[in-house]
């Protein structure tokens, strides 16, 4: 066999590595063997007798034989959409690099697949997921209430934790995105946007999910105005005087005249029917 230079070697490598990267197998071992290599020699550290004749024979085989190869350009070409969640996507490039060396899936794995392509071509349809409006007041009521709670209660809540940190993120640039819009109304001066952080449905429904007793009174109060109640922090009588909304301790309260001054009482001091016999 003609010995090879070290500079040959490493064309050859490079050569071999984008055949599978033409072909969708990045990910593949091969693939990622080949880089390997290239980066030792380009390091200055020379690869060991068994991983140069290696590299040599992925060479002399020529490009890898594709199987599916229409089903493998459309997934690939779907994990490659700026902009797409970076996990679907590198699920998606895994999926393509197994069918295309003719791997089998599984009906769970199929299903799944089917799945994300479809997640992959409503992303590529129509854009970033952005929340509509009524779901961005729903989620700043979450927002102000799951702020206020404790490492316990997030220990034991890992999902809905991942959920909030990526609302709280987006809600942050949303809130900020908006304050600049008004600036530049009032100055005429333009601002320069910032990219939004990626924001998802799942991450959405999880946190509203977790406060959807909280955002069904914020909309349908229990407590019209007008209406007289107990308070039972109170012990006595009072006149709801205005809207329920989510106090700074983040507590559903309702703003409330008892004896003669403006308060806030949290929902679960109130009572809906005053009792019979209400202690002086």
């Amino acid at each position: 066999m003609t010995r090879k230079s070290s500079e040959q070697r490493l064309n050859d490598i490079r050569t071999a590595r984008e055949w599978y990267v033409q072909a969708g197998l990045e990910n593949d071992g091969r693939a990622r063997f080949l880089s390997d290599m290239a980066d030792k020699i380009e390091r200055g550290r020379y690869p060991t007798t068994k991983q140069r004749n290696w590299a040599d024979k992925l060479f002399a085989e020529g490009p890898p034989k594709i199987h599916n190869i229409d089903r493998v350009k459309e997934i690939t070409e779907l994990s490659q959409l700026k902009g797409f969640e970076a996990k679907k996507a590198g699920i998606l490039a895994d999926f393509a690099g197994k069918l295309a060396k003719g791997w089998g899936l599984s009906e769970k794995q199929e299903a799944f697949l089917a799945n994300l392509v479809a997640d992959a071509k409503k992303f590529q349809k129509d854009g970033p997921f952005l929340p509509k409006p009524e779901v961005i007041a729903d989620l700043e009521v979450s927002f102000s209430v799951l702020k206020h709670k404790n490492g316990w209660y997030w220990q034991h809540r890992v999902g809905t934790s991942k959920a909030f940190e990526a609302v709280s993120r987006w809600l942050e640039w949303y809130w900020r995105d908006d304050a600049m819009k008004d600036v530049t109304e009032l100055t005429g001066r333009p601002h320069e946007p910032v990219d939004a952080p990626r924001i998802d449905q799942w991450s959405c429904d999880k946190v509203l999910s977790a406060c959807k007793k909280q955002i069904a009174e914020i909309k349908t109060a229990k407590h019209e105005v007008g209406v007289m109640i107990w308070s039972k922090s109170h012990n006595t009588y009072g006149l709801v005087s205005g809207a329920p909304r989510v106090s700074a301790a983040g507590t559903v309260v309702y703003p409330c005249l008892v004896n003669g001054e403006l308060v806030d009482i949290c929902t679960d001091k109130i009572n809906k029917r005053l009792p019979k016999n209400p202690r002086a």
